[in-house]
């Protein structure tokens, strides 16, 4: 996880060049899908550490309960955890937002 969280270290400046040349060879520059999928990349890792943090709150014991009630692992997933951790999925989410907004309004240095 602090492989992840290290990648924030990177100035965004030395990024540019590289996200240039991939978008270019791909089709992907001047689109709106390009700029979403730079703006992913950059706010996955800072969204990857905030989630984590959020269900490792999540007690395992609901999960088990969950699946000795006859759910399945992905019916206990949908039904018990995901509206668990829903307000940290939303947090995360606004987060995100913001960061690529501040990033794409160059008021984040």
């Amino acid at each position: 996880m602090g492989l992840v969280l290290a990648t924030q270290l990177l100035p965004g400046v030395l990024l540019i060049g590289p996200y240039f040349k991939l978008l270019a060879a791909v089709g992907l520059y001047n689109t709106y899908l390009g700029l979403i999928l730079a703006f992913t990349t950059i706010t996955l890792p800072f969204s990857a550490w905030m989630l984590k943090g959020f269900i490792d709150t999540v007690p395992e014991e609901m999960d088990h309960a969950a699946l000795v009630d006859g759910c399945t692992p992905l019916s206990a997933f949908t039904q018990v955890v995901l509206p668990v951790i829903a307000p940290g999925m939303v947090a995360t989410i606004v987060f995100a937002f913001l960061l690529a907004w501040a990033i794409c309004s160059g008021r984040w240095c």
